[in-house]
């Protein structure tokens, strides 16, 4: 269907339509109270009475779509879904039609717009745009997905992308429907579409270009979600007219996308570098800051920095010094780190402090770099080639995974610094993360960091990552790898072999913090309602064969808690037992050998009474693991801490066998905000807990990808890490929070999966964020400062 002016449809949920002309300047419509509260009580439509917006002049056709032409003004609305009210005008803004209301306590409340009669056709237009208004007294959070089939799903049939609003921020969002996929382009997020100069001004002003994550057929659109958090409370946006647009696009967008620097061409912001004078000047200013012995403006010189750094104006508690890094809790019910001479330590530290894993892929999209290091010029030692195809969900739909690389956060080092950079950068490293109130260098930091003889080094911890020959277990999404599969021999072997080379060295060592051993490891999803999702490995196990150590772990555990074969086929109602719903394929096994040669396949809904057998061996799988490892840990280094494996996916059973075996439990969570739902999990834990990653980020500094917590922009990346830092400091269950990361990762996408997010505390160039560090610096000591003197909460 072309896209032209209709009547609006308004569903109250997915059962039920209700048709109103469009002619209607308000209609109200009731939910069935059959329906429940949880979602829409009431709904009022109300169109304003304001002009769409122009028609647009045609411009060169994207790829993959037809020839742009003028695209008439939409009158096309909505269907209402869960948490929403829509409430009357009028509306202080031009060209608007709709003030919605998102309730608060509904997990993503969303409203769609949708043509009633049939798909529309935007082949000829290439994007559509957008106008938003934040009437809330808060951030939100909007994401916003176009569909081509409301049957099918992301990414093959969607495009999905965020953007955040400030307190009664406007913005046109402009969203490209024939972009280039950016996986395909070796990055996780692509740059925003540079819309035509021939757009006319009213729409170009307050115009914000996204990039949309996925695949939409332009000439079938069929929905625009508008999608907020109702986790965050109740907010309120104006929407305008749905308007398309033409404008160029396709893969040209991605030409000459990347400077010299590694910086993308698109945008300016304050610390964006205009020449290699402009980089060495700023790198002098800093190197006379930071390390420079000389008296400053009549000041003392800086001395050394040595040991654990201790707070301006804070007494820590004492407790007993063993020499080591320890944890106790205090009388109070608060958890510490104890420090080596016994002072109450809570680590606040930052990840991936390195620069050698800094590249990206250039091999086959040369023409995206508008300058790129010769092979036998001065910067000809940060070029290189890699290989890191992985059997990983991480790089699904990643093109570019090998290849020539450039790394050009060393290049610019060198630019900064000469070609022995590398003492100078460990120096002004260092001395910034003391500055900025930082304690800990987190997992994945350089190894030069932790030397004995530096003297300014700071507290560390040390990965590990458990390699070897034995057997693994899928969990079905596989993020990071399948699971190393503890009942395997080999298995064991491995680990004491790693734990002899890595940790034995180290056991002397006082200012080491501790471990961690593997990385969001696939456990599964312990909140999913389906048990085939919540004990993922479990059900993979059984779909293995006899050689697998823990399909026979798994039958063995079955074979003692049922008298039969039959027995058991009854307890999960599997095909062949009484009562039992119909599969395809057939799951009845037949006999014990059967169950143990052959994959068992399970129906596709999963009984109630397999959780209990699923969970018991989720459990054993679990504690078969941490077992292993801390008594491995332990044998080769008693005196330092076991830090856990950094949750990400996660299960009762996993967390439960990490707090038996582990001194630290460890989790990576990604959230706006450190929510007390979180806080209550930590209840539970006899051990205390770290947060080994969090970040907030931002499109604004150059980057594309918004990451996993995007707050619209600069200045919001310190207020919430400002909130989110001092909550974890009140929680006496939380012994430390680490950031990830220290550099930007490439805009142009990183070596492993492309990922591309601002979330650093310097740039690709070395230049600090000058607002965030300083936000970061401020929130630091103040954590600090109340988590010494505070009480418990």
């Amino acid at each position: 269907m072309p896209f032209h002016p209709t009547d609006a449809t308004i569903r109250t949920d997915d059962s039920g339509l209700r048709n109103f002309p469009r002619s209607t300047r308000a209609v109200r419509a009731r939910r069935p109270a059959a329906l429940g509260s949880r979602g829409l009580l009431a709904a009022t439509l109300f169109a304003l009475a304001a002009p769409g917006l122009a028609q647009q002049t045609p411009a060169r056709a994207p790829a993959g779509c037809a020839a742009p032409a003028a695209a008439p003004a939409p009158q096309t609305l909505t269907t209402i879904t869960d948490g929403f009210a829509m409430r009357a005008g009028p509306s202080p803004q031009p060209n608007t039609r709709w003030r919605v209301a998102f309730q608060g306590g509904v997990e993503w409340p969303h409203v769609i717009l949708r043509p009633t009669r049939g798909p529309w056709d935007l082949s000829r237009h290439g994007a559509l745009v957008l106008p938003i208004t934040n009437v809330g007294a808060q951030d939100v959070i909007i994401n916003l997905r176009v569909g081509d089939d409301d049957g099918a799903t992301w990414p093959d049939h969607a495009g999905a992308t965020r953007i955040t609003l400030a307190p009664f921020e406007r913005r046109n969002v402009l969203l490209p429907l024939c972009a280039v996929d950016p996986r395909a382009m070796g990055m996780r997020a692509g740059p925003p579409v540079r819309p035509s100069q021939a757009l006319n001004p009213t729409l170009m002003r307050g115009l914000t270009p996204l990039s949309l994550d996925g695949r939409v057929d332009p000439r079938r659109v069929a929905s625009v979600f508008i999608v907020v958090d109702g986790r965050t409370g109740t907010h309120q946006l104006i929407l305008g007219d749905l308007q398309a647009v033409a404008v160029p696009q396709g893969a040209a967008a991605y030409d000459g996308l990347f400077d010299t620097f590694g910086q993308t061409t698109i945008g300016q912001w304050p610390e964006k570098i205009k020449d290699e004078a402009d980089l060495k000047a700023r790198a002098d200013e800093e190197i006379a800051q930071r390390l420079s012995d000389a008296p400053r403006d009549g000041a003392s010189p800086r001395a050394p920095a040595t040991g654990v750094p201790t707070v301006p104006g804070a007494q820590p508690p004492r407790f007993a010094a063993s020499g080591f890094f320890r944890t106790q809790r205090a009388d109070d019910g608060r958890w510490w780190l104890v420090t080596p001479k016994g002072e109450g330590f809570f680590s606040i530290g930052v990840d991936t402090v390195t620069w050698p894993d800094m590249g990206t892929y250039v091999q086959g999209r040369e023409s995206m770099f508008v300058d790129l290091p010769s092979p036998d010029g001065p910067l000809a030692a940060h070029l290189g080639e890699s290989d890191l195809r992985r059997d990983m969900g991480a790089q699904a739909g990643q093109r570019f995974n090998h290849g020539r690389y450039v790394n050009f956060y060393t290049a610019n080092l060198q630019r900064r610094h000469g070609p022995d950079f590398a003492q100078t950068w460990q120096r002004m490293t260092l001395q910034r993360l003391r500055d900025w109130g930082f304690n800990t260098l987190g997992n994945w930091s350089h190894p030069d960091l932790w030397r004995p003889e530096l003297a300014e080094r700071l507290p560390y911890t040390v990965p590990l990552s458990i390699e070897g020959e034995f057997a693994r277990v899928s969990d079905g999404t596989d993020y990071w790898g399948k699971m190393p599969d503890p009942f395997d021999p080999r298995f064991a072997q491995a680990v004491d072999h790693l734990m002899h080379e890595q940790a034995a060295p180290r056991r002397d060592d006082p200012m080491l913090l501790g471990y961690f051993v593997d990385n969001e490891l696939s456990w599964g999803n312990g909140r999913a309602p389906a048990l085939a999702q919540r004990y993922a490995l479990a059900v993979h196990t059984l779909a293995l064969t006899a050689s697998s150590p823990a399909k026979q772990a798994f039958i063995a555990m079955l074979r003692q808690h049922y008298p039969s074969p039959a027995d058991w086929a009854q307890a999960w109602k599997l095909d062949g037992a009484p009562d039992a719903p119909p599969s395809t394929p057939p799951a009845w096994p037949g006999d014990w050998d059967a169950a143990l040669r052959a994959p068992v396949r399970l129906p596709a809904m999963l009984h109630d009474a397999a959780a209990a057998d699923l969970s018991a061996f989720t459990r054993a799988f679990a504690d078969a693991y941490y077992r292993t490892v801390a008594e491995a840990l332990k044998r080769h280094d008693p005196n330092h801490l076991y830090l856990g494996s950094r949750f990400a996916a996660q299960t009762d059973e996993a967390v439960g066998a990490c707090d038996r075996y582990c001194d630290v439990v460890s989790f990576n969570i990604y959230h706006r905000q450190f929510a007390p739902a979180r806080q209550d999990r930590f209840r539970e834990l006899v051990k205390p807990a770290l947060v080994g990653e969090f970040n907030f980020s931002s499109t604004d500094r150059g980057p594309f990808w918004p990451g996993l917590v995007d707050v619209g922009s600069e200045a919001a990346r310190g207020r919430a890490y400002a909130e989110y830092v001092g909550a974890a400091a009140a929680d006496p269950q939380i012994v430390g929070v680490h950031w990830f990361q220290y550099v930007d990762q490439p805009a142009s996408g990183r070596l492993l999966d492309g990922e591309n997010a601002h979330f650093g505390l310097v740039g690709i160039t070395d230049v600090p964020w000058q607002s965030f560090t300083q936000a970061v610096g401020e929130a630091n000591i103040a954590a600090l400062r109340a988590r010494m003197s505070g009480k418990p909460k």
